[in-house]
């Protein structure tokens, strides 16, 4: 058996940044998740914010994870490595028109969504398209997780979900928002 040391380049000599990938590592890795998850009947989702390198999103596509993205670009690029449109979630805060457009035409799974104000839009565009925008709503619970202060996320003064004091807001608005099936 031929060490795997003689099939690897000369790392010292190959210029930076460079990136090296180990397929059997990378397969090895997402059996033993899937192995994992299937004892609990978990659905598991890749962060593309990780890395979004098609050579890497490829098999994780093919082993039916799903895709979490917090930019278009990123669902655009999970549409195009192979993930199953029902299994990507569109998160993050400031998400364009456009985005929001390429994810319904990409008939993706649901959006988080972190205010009224953006399910409003939407809701808006969604109706200008004749297409149902599934949803899910990221709530703030304002409590403390004794982190950083620059990195904290779950406190009212954040700017991440909806505010315990906005949901009877946005639970009074949901029904009356345009579905179409």
């Amino acid at each position: 058996m031929t060490p795997l040391r003689e099939y690897l380049p000369d790392f010292e000599k190959i210029a930076t940044p460079f990136y090296f990938y180990d397929r059997d590592t990378l397969s090895a890795t997402i059996q033993a998740m899937k192995q994992a998850a299937s004892k609990f009947g978990y659905h598991l989702h890749y962060a593309l914010k990780a890395n979004a390198n098609p050579q890497l999103l490829g098999p994780i596509a093919a082993a039916g994870f799903g895709a979490d993205c917090v930019s278009g670009n990123e669902v655009l690029r999970a549409l195009q490595t192979g993930f199953n449109p029902d299994s990507i979630v569109f998160a993050g805060v400031g998400k364009s028109d456009r985005e929001i457009i390429d994810a319904l035409e990409g008939n993706i799974h649901s959006f988080n969504c972190e205010s009224i104000q953006e399910i409003r839009v939407i809701n808006s565009l969604a109706t200008q398209m004749h297409v149902k925008a599934r949803i899910s709503l990221r709530l703030n619970p304002n409590v403390s997780a004794h982190t950083h202060k620059y990195i904290t996320t779950g406190l009212e003064e954040n700017k991440f979900g909806i505010n315990p004091w906005e949901l009877d807001e946005v639970l009074n608005e949901l029904p009356e928002l345009k579905k179409y099936s």
